[in-house]
């Protein structure tokens, strides 16, 4: 499914689509109407409904043929075409912000990426910033996603720049301080008179069940998780974009013409240097004092501190240093050991290492053993590793030792039974030692756990071949064709059964 060019409508990216209206909704004092540029599949609309103090929320869209696509999307836009409350213009964003009769608490742009098409970049330039600032009611708030992929460090900055021109009292948050997912989409708010966060008003929105919900399905249970999101506030950002900073204008589109840059791996460790604490920014934890106060601030600090670590770890894994990036995820679950999604990220980092070991040591035999020490040494912390088992296997395998690789991949199945990837190297391993019964029975384990692996039909055919079934080596020949038809092994063994 596409949600709005993001790919799967569940995660981050369903995430980063609701934040774009939820956040500067939660952040205003009391926000009575918004407009919406851009409907997509809806879901940056739908998240406004959880708001039941809004009265108007309006929003254009260029495209008829989107919007009638939204009856496909009802589970995650909740529907939003069919509320008295939404209204919905098809026009230009541009124009209708140009030419709309009233004014709002909050003007959100869709994400549109300013590099994918013409024109694009004309959501994040001066021009269109003054005339959002003029549909702002006083206190109203400026939403605008902020990519770190795609664009270079300079145009980054020239974005940062240009939006605190016409909206000085601005801050950067994450749709997620950590993951890439989530640290690679930025949100900027802004504003252009100072508004004030309040810990308690954002408290007492997340006792909205409706709210609650929304938030819960997108990962964030607490408004200590939200405010986590937070990288930097006004000063440390105009330091950040820097004073001679060209800007992006109608007669001057910088952003139009240049190409699609990664460096997000740079401009990530740039915002990780300038990364501050949110609670000095909420009035109420600021100002005031007591025990309630001083927990409230403990929390955020030690949310702070977790993130910190994972944003390296993220840092460390963009730079393929996958041993650095599990050390500081590891400091991350130190510190806060019950978090499930940062014990799927440390795991998931842990495939990464052991695959890089594992290619390290195929290309490098004096290097092999060092290798299996140190995946030796992670299975000391962790004897259930079925990874790093496995890899061991693989090295052992490589170098004739075939029963200690058998014992490495029996004790890795045993943690990860529908790894097929295991499975396939016991079959090819079992062939090796002539055990044939047992190399057919793993790899039919194989296909029938995963029916896409054109290999394991091709060892199939060919063990059916030499032991004298060449109707049933044919069937697999065919079968792996049929996944990968220019496969030279499978059509040599075809062909010789004709």
């Amino acid at each position: 499914k596409q949600v709005n060019s993001t790919t799967s409508p569940d995660g981050v990216g369903l995430r980063i689509h609701r934040l774009m209206s939820q956040l500067p909704l939660l952040l205003h004092e009391n926000p009575q109407s918004i407009l919406l540029i851009a409907f997509g599949a809806g879901v940056t609309a739908g998240a406004t409904l959880a708001f039941d103090e809004l009265r108007t929320i309006d929003c254009a869209e260029i495209s008829r043929d989107v919007v009638e696509a939204a009856d496909f999307f009802r589970s995650w836009n909740h529907d939003v075409v069919h509320s008295p409350r939404f209204h919905l213009t098809i026009e230009d964003g541009r124009n209708f912000v140009l030419t709309a009769p009233r004014t709002y608490d909050v003007v959100t742009a869709g994400i549109i990426n300013p590099k994918n098409n013409a024109g694009n970049a004309g959501f994040y330039n001066r021009d269109f910033y003054e005339v959002c600032k003029t549909r702002l009611n006083r206190g109203g708030i400026v939403c605008q996603w902020a990519p770190l992929y795609g664009l270079t460090v300079d145009e980054f900055k020239m974005i940062i720049a240009t939006f605190l021109d016409v909206f000085p009292h601005a801050s950067l948050w994450f749709a997620q301080s950590y993951g890439q997912m989530g640290n690679s989409n930025a949100l900027l708010i802004g504003s252009p008179e100072a508004v004030e966060w309040r810990y308690s008003r954002l408290r007492e929105r997340f006792a909205h069940r409706g709210l609650a919900d929304d938030l819960r399905g997108e990962g964030i249970e607490s408004p200590v998780e939200l405010l986590d999101c937070f990288v930097v506030g006004e000063r440390a950002l105009r330091d950040f974009a820097g004073g001679g900073t060209a800007r992006t204008t109608d007669n001057h589109p910088r952003l139009e013409f240049g190409g699609i840059t990664m460096a997000y791996d740079t401009l990530l460790a740039l915002l990780a240097d300038i990364r501050e604490p949110v609670w000095p920014y909420l009035v109420d934890l600021r100002d005031a004092a007591g025990p309630e106060r001083l927990a409230v601030i403990d929390s955020l600090q030690r949310q702070f501190e977790i993130s910190n670590y994972c944003i390296r770890g993220d840092i460390g894994e963009l730079a393929k240093n996958y041993n650095s990036a599990l050390a500081d995820y590891g400091r991350a679950l130190a510190v806060q050991p019950e978090n499930s999604d940062l014990r799927a990220v440390y795991r998931a980092l842990q495939v990464q290492a052991n695959n890089s070991l594992l290619r390290e040591c195929l290309t490098n035999t004096r290097g092999q053993m060092d290798v299996v020490r140190s995946l030796s040494q992670r299975l000391q912390y962790k004897p259930d590793d079925a990874e790093s088992q496995f890899n061991i296997g693989v090295v052992y395998q490589q170098r004739g030792w075939l029963d200690a690789a058998l014992v490495q991949y029996q004790d890795a199945l045993r943690f990860a039974p529908d790894n097929t990837s295991i499975r396939y190297n016991l079959a090819i391993l079992y062939n090796r030692k002539g055990q044939t019964r047992q190399a057919v029975e793993e790899l039919e384990r194989v296909v029938e756990r995963d029916p896409t692996v054109a290999a394991a039909y091709i060892q199939l055919g060919v063990i059916y071949k030499r032991l004298g079934h060449p109707a049933s080596a044919r069937e697999m020949f065919l079968k792996a064709l049929a996944l990968d038809p220019k496969n030279a092994v499978a059509n040599e063994g075809l062909a010789s059964l004709e």
